[in-house]
Parts: C-alpha cells; structure tokens; sequence
C-alpha cells in the first residue's frame, strides 16, 4: 500500500505543477447576445454540422434554449429554439435519435 501512495505522488506532482509554468492563455471576448436574461447554462457545438462551434444557451428569464448559428467568421444569428418550460437551468446537445443531426437537449 505504501508503494502505491508513493507512485502516486510522484506522478501528480509534475502533473500539477506542469501548466502553471507552460499554460498562457490568451482569450478575445465575443459578445454573442446581450439580450439572453438569466442565463443559467451554455453549450458549445457544431449543431448545424457545418464545422464551425454554434453555441445552445438555457435561460431562466425566456423559460427556454436558445441557439445561436456561428457563420464561421464568429458572427452568430440567434434563434428561440425551444420553450414553454419554467425555469430552464441546464443544455446539452447530442444526436439522440442517430439520424445524424445533432439534438437539443435541456432540463427545467
């Protein structure tokens, strides 16, 4: 059992200390809607199969999901895409069904 902890540390330790000298990130920040109230979710991918990264949004305040279609020069277009739930908290996207098209999924 001792031999077991030791490996362990062993291994964590340069996994742990790896990104905190390799890992500079820079991020540029697209504002995507400014009209989304109560956002409480968000899910990114490419739902349209286009290969660029849509993005699915869950809303307390419109009580639904909402995508929004990325146009490959990170421009997005909005569209209501699913409501009459209160309370929306949570998307995720998947192909369900197996036809190929990615689905919308959320949880109220």
């Amino acid at each position: 059992m001792k031999k077991a902890s030791a490996l362990a540390l062993i291994l964590l330790g340069p996994l742990v200390a790896l990104p905190v000298y390799t890992l500079h990130l820079v991020f540029t920040k697209h504002i995507i809607s400014s009209d989304f109230g109560a956002a409480q979710s968000v899910y990114a991918t490419d739902v349209d199969g286009d290969s660029d990264v849509d993005v699915l949004g869950a809303a307390n305040g419109s009580d639904g999901i909402s995508w929004w279609q990325n146009d490959g020069s990170q421009n997005f277009t909005g569209y209501y895409i699913g409501g009459g739930a209160d309370h929306t908290t949570s998307v995720y996207a998947a192909d369900v069904d197996g036809d190929g098209n990615m689905d919308a999924l959320g949880a109220t």
